[in-house]
Parts: structure tokens; sequence; C-alpha cells
């Protein structure tokens, strides 16, 4: 099963991400009666998710949620980490070059 993973920020645009998910959706998937039932959700959840971020980047608050929708051969996870995590060695490495 193929999984396609999108992730969400402030700066996402519904429209781009949406396109690039149907980009990445097999043409058989699409043909079948669970994509035309919940793919109409993965589109709102995408929309919420990036109202969510918006308004999160506003406020300062922090949240991580992931959604996962399962089509025929499919599977989709949609995630919304914002503030994005940063690993240990991502901070490591921003200090070091700072110096």
């Amino acid at each position: 099963m193929k999984t396609i993973k999108i992730h969400i920020s402030e700066g996402s645009k519904s429209s781009s991400v949406i396109s690039y998910l149907e980009s990445q959706i097999p043409e058989s998937t699409k043909t079948t009666t669970e994509f035309a039932v919940v793919f109409p959700q993965v589109v709102s959840c995408i929309e919420d998710f990036i109202d969510k971020a918006r308004k999160l980047a506003k406020s300062g608050t922090t949240i991580h949620i992931k959604k996962e929708f399962i089509l025929p051969g499919v599977k989709l996870l949609v995630s919304l980490d914002y503030p994005k995590k940063v690993s240990f060695f991502e901070k490591v490495s921003g200090m070091l070059k700072r110096d």
C-alpha cells in the first residue's frame, strides 16, 4: 500500500496541497466509490488544518495532530505540527552555524 504524507504549515496553500495530493493518487484509486466519498473529507481536513495553522501562527499556540485516510491501495496521512518539531541535532547544528 502506497503512503502519501502531507504536512501542513502556516504557509501552505490549500489549492497547491490538494493539487499535489491529486497528482500522487493513482488513477485506479480515483475511479473507486470510496474515493468519491473520502476525498471531499480529505480536502476539508486540509483546509481546516491550514486555517488552524494560520490562527496558531498569530496566537503562538502549539499543536500536533494527524489524520489518516485509507483508500484502496493508498494511505493518506495529513499532519499539522505547529511549530515544526526540531530534533536535537538540528538545534545543535543551528547553534554551531551562529558562531
